[in-house]
């Protein structure tokens, strides 16, 4: 069976896939069977996910700095120029995962709740002479129509199903959304961002 390659390059791809541990081979008389191990299985996975454009994560409620570790890892290392960031419910918990951007970008961060406001106002000015790659603006949008959280950023969009600043507290999970999902989601940030009042 060659699977519509050549044999010897399944051969070669069969005997690298074994030695990375994503498959067993085993024999039965002159029949020879594959079989994913749950290595390679995940592989498949996000191979998958990829193609389609639907990929999840899933942080356990407890693992607060795993969680913030995956989410810097899948999230805040790709970002791009410019960030926009809708979390309804946002404090200083939300720089300490933001800082995590290491290349210049403008960050557009929008919610309709603050935690500790004073001391929120203290670590925002406190963050903007830290981290000058990183401008960001805040506006509180009036009203309770925000719920979902998500970010977008040239090109990206992931939902994320608890706030930034409690990331990790409670069994949560990140979504990357498709293009047509994301084109409403930013058309609809940027309609709320217009009706929001800036933090001063």
């Amino acid at each position: 069976m060659t699977m519509g390659r050549k044999e010897e390059n399944f051969a070669v791809n069969l005997f690298d896939a074994k030695k990375e541990g994503l498959v067993d081979e085993r024999e039965e008389g002159k029949v020879k069977f594959l079989s994913l191990k749950v290595k390679g299985l995940k592989a498949v996975k996000d191979t998958l996910g990829e193609t389609i454009g639907v990929k999840t994560w899933l942080i356990e409620s407890g693992k607060v700095y795993s969680g913030k570790k995956l989410f810097q890892e899948i999230v805040m290392s790709k970002k791009g120029s410019t960030a926009k960031i809708c979390d309804p419910y946002c404090g200083t918990r939300t720089l300490d995962l933001i800082r995590g951007i290491k290349q210049k970008c403008k960050i557009f961060l929008l919610t309709q709740a603050i935690e500790q406001k004073e001391t929120f106002r203290r670590e925002l000015k406190d963050f903007a002479k830290e981290f000058q790659h990183l401008e960001i603006e805040v506006r509180v949008f009036n009203g309770k129509t925000l719920h979902d959280r998500y970010i977008i950023s040239d090109g990206n969009c992931w939902s994320i199903g608890s706030s930034l600043k409690d990331l990790g507290n409670k069994d949560t999970t990140i979504t990357k959304l498709e293009d047509e999902v994301r084109y409403a989601v930013e058309e609809m940030f940027d309609k709320r961002w217009q009706e929001a009042k800036p933090f001063p």
